[in-house]
């Protein structure tokens, strides 16, 4: 899966949104499971009920676009790829898609004041509690172990960079010890120099000052990295 340029944090986002789905699916048969009740006793739907599954399903609808286009409306970002397409099967997105839309002609009956059919409602309680939840249920086990394993994976990239930057700042650790014996070697060379010699020691005293930061910055960052590896 083409996940390396993905951020991490997005994954436990993506995961939170799953873990609603199931929640929300379960409000809906909830609310379609009254409507069915309501409808045996051929009473009026309560306005309260329909607009409580209204905010279900428009809150499922967010939640199932979202996996599906991989477009995160808060924050603005977006994923390289559909989450959905990439975790389960396309029989099972039909599947979210069709409850989606019978809930949708459920509620517009209802508002409609409509005959619900109870065939149809005792189809769909009886569809989201057995086939939609196993269905959000592999959506969330995709999500975690594909969490565990980028996780991994830029736990073992970062450890490679840190690696790097150790190496490189020993080559420069290294190049300001040679700087200084450069420098004392010049200073010495200076004061056999007499007079003529003091601008070229003033010189390597300047050369060696830098050494010395160069050097205790690379001994820094060495303490950083060791942190933080």
């Amino acid at each position: 899966m083409a996940y390396s340029n993905e951020p991490i944090e997005l994954y436990s986002e993506l995961l939170n949104v799953a873990g609603r789905q199931r929640m929300l699916s379960q409000r809906i048969g909830l609310f379609l499971l009254k409507l069915q009740l309501t409808g045996d006793s051929d009473s009026k739907c309560d306005a309260s009920d329909l607009e409580d599954l209204e905010q279900a399903i428009q809150h499922f609808e967010a939640t199932h676009q979202l996996l599906e286009s991989g477009r995160f409306a808060s924050s603005g970002q977006v994923l390289h790829f559909s989450p959905l397409q990439q975790l389960v099967a396309d029989a099972d997105i039909k599947l979210i898609d069709f409850l989606l839309r019978n809930c949708r002609e459920v509620l517009d009956a209802a508002h409609a004041s409509h005959k619900l059919q109870e065939a149809h409602l005792i189809r769909l309680t009886d569809l989201i509690p057995g086939e939609v939840l196993s269905v959000l249920q592999r959506i969330v086990e995709a999500l975690q172990v594909e969490f565990s394993t980028r996780s991994e994976e830029q736990a073992r990239l970062l450890s490679l960079s840190v690696a790097d930057a150790r190496q490189a700042i020993e080559q420069i650790g290294t190049a300001a010890r040679h700087s200084k014996i450069v420098s004392l070697n010049a200073r010495v060379a200076a004061g056999r120099a007499g007079p003529f010699g003091a601008e070229f020691s003033a010189l390597s005293r300047e050369l060696k000052d830098l050494a010395d930061r160069i050097q205790s910055a690379a001994d820094d960052v060495q303490h950083y990295l060791k942190d933080i590896a």
